[in-house]
């Protein structure tokens, strides 16, 4: 369920506009120097209006030092004239042109040609820079630190070397490997070095996830103007899953492929030393780094086992106090239960005595009431007749 919103008070006020409104009233107040004015222009001409619209090609001048452009609005007449890539100076003025976008576009009108030159950079020039600005962006890849983890990882690497059809540096390279030959997979892949064609699909056979490093590798001599030198061979290997490595033998020059190269050797000799320096090197500091790690778990396992050490004799050192305190305590409460049993033993004794006594005594009451009962026998005979005849006088007279 929804609510309407009531207007403010003041929006009857408000001047209400259509984008399209909006956009021309800008481009109309929006001051720019130099607009409408006569001034002189230098580019790169570029010929990219197909068709003309009211006797006008809409073309593109670009800057001879940069990617910056300006659109260019070139009479049929004058345009007849341009060649394209070429460098040209015009007369013209610029003006502004509002997109339906709201974006403002900046117009070069051409009234007149000054001049046209050859341009500084060739096309081919300009293609060879782009490919080294597209490689500058995705980056320079380390080989070094990709052999040397498959060395660490017991892994041979997978080297794909495409040298010339008639070539025999393979053997330059594999006599330099030496005995760290056997450490690597490699495989000569031969191609013919001055068809573009043939080299190209030699770059993209190898160009799979089985191959690791990818070599370029030739003999000296002037390569300025072979094809191993051209741009589309160098565009090829731009973006390759494997690493791109060269060793092209020429030290003059160079080459594009170098340029692009993740790595690069002067001669095919130096890339075969390369691998088996880098071996050695690695296998060296392996084992300083295996050294070091035994020194430094032992020096671990030492202060494990002394602290270690030091809490179990702590821990046993209480143990002791406690038990010395429960020997202590338990040796008073023996030593309290033997007074106790003492003094029950003292009192024991005093009893034994004292029952000894009385039965001494008793023995003594005995005979003195033996030898007392024989003598005087008749005499208590005679006082329990008395007795009886009182008692029995008594009771008839209390009966009575």
């Amino acid at each position: 369920m929804t609510e309407d919103i009531a207007p403010s008070n003041n929006s009857a006020d408000l001047p209400v506009y259509s984008p399209a409104s909006i956009i021309n009233i800008l481009s109309n107040i929006i001051a720019i120097p130099g607009t409408n004015k006569i001034i002189g222009l230098r580019g790169i001409y570029h010929a990219t209006g197909k068709t003309h619209y009211s006797g006008f090609y809409y073309d593109q001048l670009k800057d001879e030092a940069s990617d910056y452009a300006i659109q260019l609005v070139v009479p049929a007449l004058i345009r007849n004239q341009l060649t394209n890539n070429k460098t040209i100076e015009v007369i013209c003025y610029i003006n502004k042109k509002a997109e339906k976008d709201g974006s403002v576009r900046l117009l070069a009108n051409v009234t007149d040609l000054i001049t046209q030159s050859q341009n500084k950079y060739t096309e081919e020039e300009i293609h060879i820079l782009e490919i080294q600005q597209k490689k500058a962006a995705t980056g320079f890849r380390d080989l070094d630190s990709f052999i040397k983890n498959c060395i660490y990882e017991e892994r041979k690497p997978n080297i794909n070397i495409i040298i010339g059809r008639s070539a025999v540096i393979q053997h330059d390279i594999i006599d330099q490997m030496s005995e760290a030959g056997s450490l690597y997979n490699i495989k000569f892949v031969k191609a013919t070095i001055t068809s573009a064609t043939d080299m190209i699909s030699a770059v993209q056979a190898s160009n799979n996830s089985e191959v690791d490093i990818l070599v370029l590798a030739r003999g000296g001599g002037d390569i300025e103007f072979e094809t191993i030198n051209k741009p589309e061979l160098a565009e090829a290997c731009l973006n390759l899953l494997p690493f791109l490595v060269t060793a092209l033998g020429h030290k003059v020059n160079t080459p594009l492929l170098e340029r692009i190269a993740d790595k690069k050797f002067i001669t095919p000799t130096a890339f075969g030393q390369y691998l088996k320096e880098i071996y050695n090197t690695t296998i060296e500091e392996l084992t300083q780094s295996k050294a070091k790690l035994v020194a430094d778990i032992t020096t671990q396992l030492k202060t494990v086992y002394d602290k270690e050490l030091q809490n179990l004799n702590d821990k046993l050192l209480q143990e002791q106090q406690l038990n010395k305190k429960n020997i202590d305590n338990l040796t008073s409460q023996i030593l309290a239960t033997q007074n106790s049993y003492n003094s029950i033993l003292k009192e024991k004794e005093s009893s034994i005595k004292l029952l000894e006594s009385a039965n001494q005594l008793a023995q003594q009451y005995k005979i003195s009431y033996t030898k007392l009962y024989k003598s005087n026998n008749s005499k208590i005979i005679i006082i329990a007749i008395i007795t009886a005849l009182i008692g029995l006088a008594i009771g008839y007279f209390l009966l009575k």
